[in-house]
């Protein structure tokens, strides 16, 4: 198979995501993070969201599958896309995803204690209990990530060549769309 340089760097950020995320779950099999977590809510079982094979261990790989599809998807649908700009959003995802998995039990965990301690000097007080919504960040994260794809790939779809043609040559829309520049605008023309 003869690669363009392109698909070549789509894969070394793809293969680092991999190895970064699959990295993180084996940090998590060695550290002694409780799975199981005594809440005010009751007991949590946190050891889904780091410490099981599936997803933990394969977030990497369905990353990979993830772009790998959109990458081909985007050179069948509009060939003169420009691909750069895919393997800077894979890596920025892949980063975040990478982060949120890291630290979404240690954070969980943290919460924990620190509710804990405060209610052991504070008995009686009532405390918002996040800690199962922290130990589900990186899960979270992903499913973000997979369905800001799809809409990527929907709106591929939805739209043909020529629409994204006349976008790109209407350079002064896209200015006037920032949010800053809008609000600017809308000010104004009201005085």
């Amino acid at each position: 198979m003869n690669f363009s340089y392109k698909t070549r760097y789509l894969f070394c950020v793809l293969i680092i995501i991999y190895l970064g995320s699959f990295l993180v779950y084996m940090s998590h099999l060695q550290k002694t993070i409780p799975s199981l977590l005594t809440t005010t809510e009751g007991n949590i079982d946190i050891s889904n969201y780091f410490l099981n094979f599936f997803p933990n261990a394969i977030y990497g790989l369905l990353f990979m599958a993830l772009f790998i599809m959109l990458h081909l998807y985007l050179r069948i649908k509009l060939p003169d896309a420009d691909l750069f700009i895919l393997p800077a959003v894979a890596i920025l995802s892949g980063i975040g995803l990478i982060m949120m998995l890291r630290l979404a039990p240690d954070l969980a965990s943290v919460r924990n204690e620190v509710i804990q301690a405060f209610l052991t000097a504070h008995p009686g007080t009532i405390v918002t209990d996040n800690v199962s919504v922290l130990a589900r960040l990186g899960t979270k994260h992903f499913i973000s990530i997979v369905l800001g794809v799809l809409v990527m790939g929907g709106s591929i779809v939805v739209f043909n060549q020529k629409v994204f043609s006349w976008f790109s040559s209407k350079k002064y829309f896209w200015f006037l769309l920032g949010p800053s520049r809008l609000h600017y605008v809308v000010l104004w023309h009201r005085d």
